[in-house]
């Protein structure tokens, strides 16, 4: 399976980088914002942001949080199971 760059997980995502990882999960952009306790319309400008995105402090350890675990965990967190 893909996993995120390395870049997306250390540093600072790129919109194509949100967007690769939320699919990854099988989520929608709702489901990815609640996991990291985001709006979905912020994952919907983060995800057309071309470059770094420059994120404040919570949500730059939310990401950083799950941008290493797999989609079954992800799916687990908001309670979807692996389906």
């Amino acid at each position: 399976p893909k996993t995120a760059p390395v870049a997306a997980v250390s540093g600072r995502p790129a919109g194509k980088d949100v967007a690769a990882l939320r699919l990854k999960f099988g989520l929608s952009q709702g489901q990815f914002a609640r996991l990291l306790g985001m709006s979905a319309p912020a994952i919907a400008r983060w995800e057309t942001k071309k470059g770094a995105i420059a994120m404040q402090s919570r949500p730059q350890s939310a990401w950083r949080a799950v941008a290493g675990i797999e989609r079954a965990e992800a799916r687990r967190r908001i309670g979807l199971g692996d389906r």
